[in-house]
Parts: structure tokens; C-alpha cells; sequence
């Protein structure tokens, strides 16, 4: 009887445990919902504010300007698009505009890379040159 009555009190005991455990779980689940909410509700409220607000754009007369339509298909067709061009001809300044035109920009960040390969072979170049 004695061994009946403490295997009953074992067994409540881990039941609740359990219910302690559960209802922990159950609220820091919750917590992470209404963060995760919150999270997307901001982004929603971000996304709107940059389609909302895009600047104007405007092109100076600069080589990659020129290339413009050019470029804008190659972006808007391709997940890669690779410039190489002279220092001085817009493509640091100009893509990101070219890029906003297509769309880019409001869901996400614009991100260009300057590898350094080129990079060195565009300093390389003008200083045979001179």
C-alpha cells in the first residue's frame, strides 16, 4: 500500500512538472510570436515607407549613364550582372540609380562589389600609362 501511495505521488508530481513545464514553454512560445509579429509589422511598415519615398532620379553624362537601357536589361534579366569600365565612369554612382528605376531597393538593400582584381587592373593600366 505504502509503495502504491508513494508511486502516485511520484506520478503527480512529474504531471505537474509537466504542467509547469508546458505552460512555460506554451509562454515563451507566445513571446516569441508577438516578437516575431512585431518583426514583420515593422518590416511591412519600412517596405512601404521606401516605395513611398524614392528619390528622384537623375543621370549626369557619364559612360555608364549612357549605357543605361543597356545595363537596366542585364540587371532586370540576370541574377549577376558584371561592369567593367574606366575609373571615372559612373558605375559606383550610377548602377545603384539604374537599379532603383527597376524596382530594387524597396524590398531589400542595393549592394554592388568592387573586386579587387579589377580594381588593381585599373590602377595597373594607368599607371603603364603614364
Amino acid at each position: 500500500m505504502r509503495k502504491k501511495l508513494m508511486t502516485h505521488l511520484a506520478v503527480k508530481k512529474m504531471e505537474k512538472n509537466e504542467e509547469t513545464n508546458n505552460s512555460v514553454s506554451e509562454e515563451s512560445l507566445k513571446k516569441q510570436f508577438e516578437k516575431l509579429e512585431s518583426d514583420i509589422n515593422t518590416s511591412i511598415e519600412k517596405r512601404n515607407w521606401r516605395q513611398n519615398n524614392l528619390p528622384k532620379v537623375e543621370y549626369p553624362p557619364l559612360p555608364v549613364s549612357d549605357k543605361k537601357e543597356d545595363i537596366k536589361e542585364a540587371i532586370a534579366n540576370n541574377q549577376v550582372v558584371i561592369v567593367a569600365g574606366e575609373t571615372g565612369s559612373g558605375k559606383t554612382t550610377q548602377l545603384p540609380k539604374i537599379c532603383l528605376e527597376l524596382g530594387r531597393g524597396v524590398n531589400g538593400m542595393i549592394a554592388h562589389t568592387q573586386p579587387r582584381r579589377l580594381a588593381a587592373r585599373s590602377v595597373a593600366r594607368v599607371s603603364l600609362k603614364s
